[in-house]
């Protein structure tokens, strides 16, 4: 059994999946997600809580019982808090694996069949061996797809750039933006410079957790439709897929987008800058024909 847990938003929560698919085909074993993390209400200082937000896709999961997540965790002497195995550590039959570094760690997809994966996972590394697979996992459900045919078919006879702002808690929470930081407007100016360079009559398609900033702070000399955000991350998702080509900040959300778009001549753009740490290796972020600026 392979045991994934999940934490953060829907971007997060897709790679966490990817990654736990794809060791449970390795093996031809069940996957399970943990969502303890998601569910724990418990008062922390600057924390964002997030839901479980993969319900609506076609995920091959099932969700962990706590006999199953036993096996992996036990109970430290104070009886307060779970203590976590070392990477890789035999307990006695099962393994817990966390994540050692941002960058790809080949090593984990030796993992063995009985294992529990504790991280972010954020490469497509993870899963490029079963591309195909996670797409199907990620098909957008008929409701959607109906609902926006009329955008769909614009879509596929327009040059749409999707241009995605991330906000939010990168500004409002002071540990999220110091560890994330935002992306200034000279690089979205600057990437949609380079995509008009090479594209022709293209149309802008502004997606944001804060589409009213970018109403007031952001001008375009092209044109530019500022989406509106209906409550549904999965819509939203789902109109970003539909654009060719991506201009997207440092978010996960956005990199989902650009990654399930299916016109073949995309280009997508990505900032170089991650983090404010420079230390940390982001190179494994992005494929390698996407672009960082």
């Amino acid at each position: 059994m392979i045991i994934v847990k999940l934490q953060g938003g829907l971007g997060n929560q897709m790679f966490q999946y990817a990654l736990g698919r794809n060791l449970s085909l390795r093996h031809n074993t069940e996957l399970k997600l943990d969502l303890t993390f998601l569910l724990d209400r418990t008062p922390k200082e600057n924390f964002v809580y997030r839901a479980y937000e993969m319900g609506e896709f076609n995920i091959q999961a099932a969700i962990a019982t706590e006999s199953e997540l036993k096996k992996y965790r036990w109970k430290d002497s104070n009886n307060r808090v779970y203590r976590k195995l070392n990477y890789f550590v035999r307990y006695p039959f099962h393994r817990y694996v966390k994540e050692r570094h941002f960058h790809f760690d080949e090593q984990v997809l030796q993992a063995p069949r009985n294992v529990y994966l504790s991280g972010y996972w954020q490469s497509h590394k993870y899963f490029q061996d079963i591309e195909n697979v996670i797409s199907s996992d990620f098909a957008f459900n008929d409701r959607l797809i109906l609902k926006n045919r009329s955008l769909a078919e614009q879509a596929a006879s327009s040059n749409y750039i999707c241009l995605n702002v991330r906000r939010g808690d990168f500004v409002t929470n002071p540990s999220f933006s110091s560890i994330h930081g935002v992306c200034e407007n000279a690089y979205f100016y600057d990437a949609l410079f380079f995509m008009k360079e090479r594209l022709q009559n293209p149309e802008i398609l502004v997606f944001s957790d804060d589409i009213e900033w970018c109403r007031k702070n952001l001008r375009f000399d092209c044109p530019a439709v500022f989406m509106d955000f209906d409550g549904s991350s999965h819509g939203y998702l789902y109109l970003m897929s539909l654009c060719k080509h991506f201009i997207i900040p440092n978010s996960t959300f956005g990199w989902w987008a650009a990654w399930l778009c299916t016109y073949a001549h995309k280009i997508v753009i990505a900032p170089k800058k991650w983090f404010n740490d420079p230390n940390i290796d982001t190179s494994d972020v992005t494929p390698s024909s996407w672009l960082r600026m």
